[in-house]
């Protein structure tokens, strides 16, 4: 897998390049780092992140790196066909513990928790021989995180957003040790974790092979793009909006002239109707349900219009892509506005609300972009001083530090 010190850390705790140095516990101090299991044996880890892939991606990242220093990792799904599509050819060894997201509605109720619980037996029969499970937010972490309380197995969480999950909030009180994707998250769970939990901000672990490409974040010289590019793409959900309004937001600003092209991700079963109302608008393009040349297309953008999950606002910042943020209005607890609204405040995105963008609305946020070549500047700086390239490995560290208290009975 190619990783390397800066990308997947020393795997002895030590500050490393870009990198924000030890963790702390609850008070503060430095997190002991091995007590005799780091480095001598291997141990087995189970990575809960199904669902979508602001949970699989980080997940992928964080595994490939255990498996680089030697542990035995399994990755625990929750039966969507995209997980495993978009995972297929990584390597890691994948397993279904089929699970969905509990409903308010009181006939959908009883077959949801039917599901869940058939997802708690077997996540107690896979974690039989776990050293460690890892959930990384969702609610394809919350059987497999149920199993490992009722075992007694020690817990490492990843929280990636600006504000808490409920998986998160549940679970933070059992957890040893807690990484976080995103420094605004952290006064929220003040007083809701054990003293001793090992705590640290690591950034949102963005996999190898995009952390690889990146080249540092560097973007093409403004002077230098004779035709500018847009990434378009809504993420693995929630994609309906960006396939007709941005597009329609798009061809409005074709018509007045401007000259762009576009890379268009529009999600399952919408690449034909997308490609052709670009061809209709007369504007050059790629169109993909899926890729798995995200780092091609995020090289070549001048600018990106996609959604505020924080993997998403991860891999803007690794490749320093100036972005407008349409946050996912249904997203539990409102975290992709409250993503978005931190990336604002640096002046690393510009953000619009689904709610009140129309076509007029998104095709000037995008003019803005698209005609002031040093606003991109500034964005791309802002949003490259986001960039985590290393979290990945400060997340593992942190696995592997619960791996030697363990050992040592603490």
């Amino acid at each position: 897998m190619g990783g390397s010190a800066w990308q997947c850390g020393t795997g002895h705790g030590e500050s490393v390049p870009g990198g924000r140095g030890a963790g702390r516990g609850g008070g503060g101090k430095p997190f002991p780092v091995g007590c005799g299991r780091r480095g001598a044996d291997m141990a087995r880890i189970f990575i809960a992140c199904g669902g979508t892939g602001g949970h699989f991606f980080p997940g992928s990242a964080v595994a490939e790196c255990l498996l680089e220093r030697g542990h035995e990792v399994t990755v625990l799904l929750c039966g969507r066909d995209v997980e495993r599509s978009l995972l297929d050819g990584s390597g890691l060894e994948m397993v279904t513990v089929r699970s969905i997201p509990l409903s308010f509605s009181p006939w959908r109720l009883a077959g949801a928790l039917a599901v869940n619980f058939t997802a708690l037996v077997r996540s107690l029969s896979l974690l039989g021989n776990a050293d460690v499970v890892v959930g990384m937010g969702g609610y394809g972490a919350a059987a497999p995180l149920a199993a490992a309380k009722l075992r007694r197995l020690p817990v490492v969480l990843f929280e990636a957003n600006a504000v808490p999950g409920r998986v998160t909030r549940l679970f933070a009180r059992h957890a040893l040790a807690l990484a976080l994707g995103m420094p605004e998250c952290e006064a929220s769970l003040r007083g809701k974790v054990r003293k001793t939990c090992l705590l640290e901000v690591t950034g949102v672990p963005v996999r190898s092979a995009l952390v690889h490409a990146s080249d540092g974040g560097s973007r093409p010289e403004s002077g230098g793009e004779e035709v500018k590019r847009i990434l378009v793409f809504g993420g693995s959900r929630g994609a309906r909006f960006f396939n007709e309004v941005v597009v329609q937001a798009l061809a409005r600003l074709k018509r007045s002239g401007l000259d762009f092209q576009v890379d268009h991700v529009s999600g399952v079963g919408a690449e034909e109707i997308v490609r052709s109302r670009y061809a209709a608008a007369g504007i050059p393009c790629e169109v993909a349900e899926y890729t798995g040349q995200m780092a091609r297309l995020y090289r070549r953008a001048s600018c990106a219009v996609a959604r505020a999950g924080a993997s998403t606002c991860a891999e803007l910042a690794v490749f320093g892509v100036p972005a407008l943020l349409i946050p996912y209005p249904f997203a539990a607890g409102d975290h992709q506005a409250r993503n978005a609204a931190a990336l604002a405040a640096d002046g690393a995105a510009v953000v619009c609300r689904q709610e009140t963008a129309d076509v007029r609305t998104v095709a000037e946020q995008v003019r803005r972009l698209l005609s002031d070549a040093r606003l991109r500047e500034r964005m791309s700086r802002a949003v490259r001083g986001r960039a985590r390239a290393e979290a990945a490995g400060r997340v593992a560290d942190m696995v592997e530090a619960v791996l030697g208290l363990n050992a040592c009975g603490k």
